[in-house]
């Protein structure tokens, strides 16, 4: 087998050689294995096809009969993805480990890895509940948990070093434990019940910033977010305008909500009113779905890109965009 040491191959070809039936671009720059396929029944015979593989990645995609013992211990990054998961079991002397990939799994316990020293871990669409085995890793950098069940993230307050963490797609009614991670760059926690973003003036590192689909009212904490290059508040139920108007970020998102609260009905015109101050601030606006959008003077001085479509658009769109080089307008009456 050409993916094998030399001396590998010549030790071991009778004993394991065979029995890889297909291994598919192993790539020079960092011996990525892509695909394993036709391994044998027993676990411990698949598993020892990996001893010998000078490899400091390892990719392997939809296998069904995996275990994650016995791996090579010079691994850098690991990533397993759509193979089934539900229970792991992972050598604790992967020292070298720094980025593991489990994400599409059925994992719902991750105890297993509390020993690791990983900088990144992407545990996305899975079925973690607990975030508890996390709190002791405290090297990490990067974090994804997207489209799990957690309820709780008090475990990652004393996670400090992260810079990216997406919660987004989970069951979480507050985030307030987040204050404490003030190394944050890029913050994803969309699609969740929070209310209260308060917490986010103390994120001065911010540069991106995923709201959308929350219940979230007030947003003056972001006044605060001088970094602040990309925020999507999509999906809401805002009621002030004034850190729209006053941060700066360059890409703002604002869809209106799906269902709305009673006073939140009469508020969101009020932010509509205003829409022009926005834009003339703006490189990039997303208005979908707004009841009304007017227009009887020429703004929008910065604007390149404009996504207007699902409104009752009432004017001419050279008058609005001076600079328009994008432009959707789909289901709307001009």
């Amino acid at each position: 087998m050409r993916c094998f040491k030399k001396k590998a191959r010549s030790q071991q070809n009778n004993n394991h050689g065979a029995n890889i039936q297909n291994i598919i671009q192993l790539q020079d720059a960092s011996n990525v294995i892509q695909q394993v396929d036709d391994v044998d029944n027993t676990k411990q015979q698949w598993i020892e096809k990996f001893e010998y593989v000078d490899s400091s990645t390892l990719v392997v995609h939809h296998n069904r009969d995996i275990n994650l013992l016995l791996l090579p211990s010079n691994l850098i990054k690991l990533v397993v993805m759509q193979c089934g998961l539900n229970q792991l079991q992972i050598q604790p002397n992967l020292y070298s480990l720094s980025a593991l990939f489990l994400n599409m799994n059925k994992i719902s316990d991750i105890s297993p890895l509390a020993p690791l020293k990983l900088q990144t871990l992407n545990l996305s669409f899975n079925q973690v509940s607990c975030l508890k085995p996390l709190s002791q890793m405290t090297s990490l950098v990067n974090l994804n948990m997207f489209q799990n069940i957690i309820t709780d993230i008090s475990p990652l307050k004393d996670l400090i070093s992260l810079e990216t963490l997406v919660l987004a797609k989970n069951n979480l009614l507050q985030a307030i434990e987040l204050k404490y991670l003030t190394k944050l760059e890029h913050l994803d926690i969309s699609m969740n019940e929070i209310y209260d973003i308060s917490f986010c003036f103390q994120l001065k590192q911010l540069n991106k910033l995923h709201l959308f689909g929350n219940q979230i009212c007030n947003i003056n904490s972001l006044k605060e977010l001088e970094k602040l290059q990309m925020l999507d508040i999509g999906n809401n139920f805002i009621i002030n305008k004034t850190a729209i108007e006053a941060h700066k970020s360059k890409h703002y998102f604002y869809t209106k909500p799906q269902t709305e609260p009673k006073r939140a009905q009469e508020q969101f015109a009020q932010i509509i009113e205003n829409v022009y101050e926005i834009m003339e601030k703006k490189d990039l606006i997303d208005v979908k779905q707004a009841n009304m959008i007017y227009n009887t003077v020429a703004v929008g001085k910065c604007v390149k890109q404009a996504q207007l479509n699902h409104n009752d658009f009432i004017g001419k769109i050279a008058q609005l965009f001076a600079y328009l080089q994008e432009f959707d307008n789909a289901n709307n009456t001009q």
